[in-house]
């Protein structure tokens, strides 16, 4: 990590500008009795040659990630947050001080290149979904689908409620439950999944009956199935309920057919999958596009195109009446932000790969997992339980116990992907594996034939 220290020059200056005398008194609003008074045990300040040395040696007791360090571990960890190889040149541009450190572009005049950066996001986002307006971005695919359900009801006001596919991502159910926790347990649906392992559409119809505000869909849903988003998208607009599609990873665009030309109504998801890396689960970028019909209940900021004073393009916030400038209680939510950078990162990605790019990459994914899938069809001791199409994740169910099988594949040099009984008690013994492009065949390889001699 970057660091200049501040000199006594540096700081005889910050002091001065605020009119203290010294460093004590930023604290003399502290009562004395509770202040510390004995000396900090810290060792003494070490050059930095010593200095890098030993943060290294710290860091060498972490377990990393496909990195072929010595303590390496190739994992098939997916389940909402995904590892893809990231060019060096993201991280650069978007490290850049006028990016890194800008702030709210209240000023436009003096904020172009943040503003124009946020647009550039928000028409990816549009182009991959196939919808009209996006905004500049959410905390991350559960807080942008658990908006989408309010919006919902803002647009019907005279529904209430809720149905969910049980194969939505099973955090992003409960920050929806969180959101809406005032809500009777009567006004939240759930729907189960057939043998395919995708959303069963009759109890869909029959849950419509009860006519909800919005139905929630994720595809490739949790278990990386492709759902029939076109005949559930049918049976939500019959019944007059807003559809929401969920994706929390969106290079899966590249192949399949983007959410709005199927006819959703609000598409929302994860897009971390585009440039940003794992970082232990966070922090994420969520994205949100919907219809022109509903741009003035959609919730977080929009960045519009418009014309100077001079006739040149400009870059502005737009319709902020919704969010900055209105009662609390008024406004479409209160996030009043968004994950600038990692939006940043998102589309630094995206222009690097271009439309072909994002094709092959799906491409490579989808072929990838379908490849390991048809090396674990040949072992006898594991079973697919669900026949549906997948993208570039897969269920698989062990015929052994699944923590003794997870704990010898790590000692074996493998994280398996993660366990589903955490979420689905009815589903013991069953894994949820990722593939991606970073995983070469050999690894694939070694993956099976580690499992044949560790699955009991």
């Amino acid at each position: 990590m970057d660091y200049t220290p501040h000199t006594e020059k540096n700081i005889r200056e910050m002091l001065d500008k605020i009119g203290v005398k010294n460093i004590d008194d930023l604290f003399s609003n502290i009562p004395d009795q509770i202040k510390l008074k004995q000396q900090l045990d810290l060792p003494q300040p070490l050059p930095e040659p010593e200095l890098v040395s030993h943060c290294k040696e710290l860091s060498s007791i972490n377990t990393t990630l496909n990195d072929k360090g010595a303590r390496s571990l190739v994992g098939f960890i997916g389940a909402g947050t995904y590892q893809h190889f990231i060019p060096t040149v993201v991280s650069q541009l978007a490290g850049r001080g006028e990016f890194l450190t800008a702030y709210t572009p209240y000023q436009p005049e003096v904020s172009q290149g943040t503003l124009q950066a946020v647009f550039e996001f928000q028409t990816f986002i549009c182009q991959l979904t196939g919808m009209d307006v996006a905004n500049a971005s959410m905390y991350d695919g559960a807080s942008a689908t658990a908006e989408a359900v309010l919006m919902a009801h803002r647009i019907l006001k005279n529904r209430c409620g809720v149905v969910f596919a049980l194969t939505l991502h099973p955090e992003y159910q409960e920050v929806i439950r969180t959101y809406l926790s005032h809500w009777e347990s009567s006004n939240f649906q759930k729907i189960g999944w057939t043998s395919s392992g995708e959303i069963d559409l009759a109890l869909l119809k029959k849950a419509l009956e009860k006519e909800p505000a919005a139905v929630v869909i994720q595809s490739p849903n949790f278990f990386g199935i492709i759902e029939p988003l076109k005949e559930a998208l049918e049976l939500i607009h019959k019944s007059g309920a807003i559809a929401i599609v969920v994706n929390n990873n969106p290079t899966s665009l590249g192949l399949f057919e983007a959410p709005g030309n199927l006819g959703a109504d609000i598409v929302v998801g994860e897009a971390q999958a585009f440039g940003n890396e794992i970082g232990f689960g966070g922090p994420h970028v969520g994205f949100f596009a919907t219809k022109d019909e509903f741009v003035r209940t959609m919730p977080g900021r929009l960045v519009g195109e418009t014309m100077d004073n001079r006739g040149q393009r400009a870059f502005t916030l737009t319709l902020s009446t919704r969010e900055q400038h209105i009662r609390r209680e008024r406004a479409t939510s209160n996030i009043c932000t968004n994950q600038g950078i990692c939006a940043l990162k998102a589309s630094i990605y995206l222009s690097l790969l271009g439309k072909e790019g994002l094709k092959q990459l799906a491409s490579l994914n989808y072929s990838k997992s379908e490849f390991l899938k048809s090396l674990l069809k040949k072992e006898g001791k594991i079973s697919f339980p669900f026949s549906g199409t997948t993208y570039n994740e897969f269920v698989l169910k062990l015929h052994g116990n699944e923590n003794e099988t997870y704990k010898k594949l790590i000692k074996e040099g493998f994280i398996p992907g993660v366990t589903l009984s955490h979420w689905y008690p009815e589903l013991p013994n069953h894994l949820l594996i990722n593939v991606t492009e970073i995983h070469p065949k050999s690894e694939l390889e070694r993956f099976t034939e580690a499992l044949r001699r560790v699955a009991t």
